[in-house]
């Protein structure tokens, strides 16, 4: 086997005749004054993969082939994707699917089919939560003592600016002052 995609294996002339894999990383763009934006890192993004078919009447019935992946398409999960090697690439759903008849017969059955096959990871929403009761655990706790708490009652400003400083006056002799 080339590759398998769940358990449907395609080995020898079956096997995709193009296989690219994309890694991503996330980054958000935060806006600044005057100035280009700055980026910051927001984690791993999902990979894609992209493989391309050549179904050929001569070694597999193209029909076929294409209802196998458009079954996949439509099941709407993850399937694992595994490697002839044995190195397994993860769980994948099949996002973007096309084909393209390049031959056909004078019925118009299919003779020669190129598929173009995208693939995306799946992440399990079940991983997040375990991540976050991991880094919850792992914080470390803070006690009571060592955190100041605001008191509304007390500011720290200087003694010679409270009011309390300050004698009452009244507005009137205020104006009174300014008018002479």
């Amino acid at each position: 086997m080339y590759i398998m995609l769940g358990a449907v294996g395609y080995a020898r002339l079956e096997s995709p005749t193009a296989y690219e894999l994309g890694k991503k990383a996330d980054y958000a763009e935060m806006q600044v004054t005057e100035g280009k934006p700055l980026l910051q890192y927001m984690g791993q993004g999902l990979d894609q993969i992209d493989l391309s078919f050549s179904f050929h009447s001569e070694f597999t019935d193209p029909q076929a082939a294409w209802t196998r992946l458009v079954d996949m398409i439509n099941a709407h999960k993850a399937f694992p994707v595994t490697m002839g090697n044995g190195q397994v690439m993860g769980d994948f759903v099949l996002s973007d699917l096309k084909r393209t008849a390049a031959v056909t017969g004078e019925d118009g059955t299919l003779q020669v089919i190129y598929c173009k096959v995208k693939l995306k990871e799946w992440s399990d929403p079940e991983q997040l939560d375990g991540r976050k009761t991991e880094k919850r655990n792992e914080a470390k706790a803070v006690s009571g003592t060592d955190q100041k708490k605001p008191n509304s009652k007390k500011t720290n400003v200087p003694a010679k600016t409270r009011t309390s400083d300050f004698r009452s006056v009244d507005i009137r002799s205020i104006v009174r002052q300014w008018a002479l």
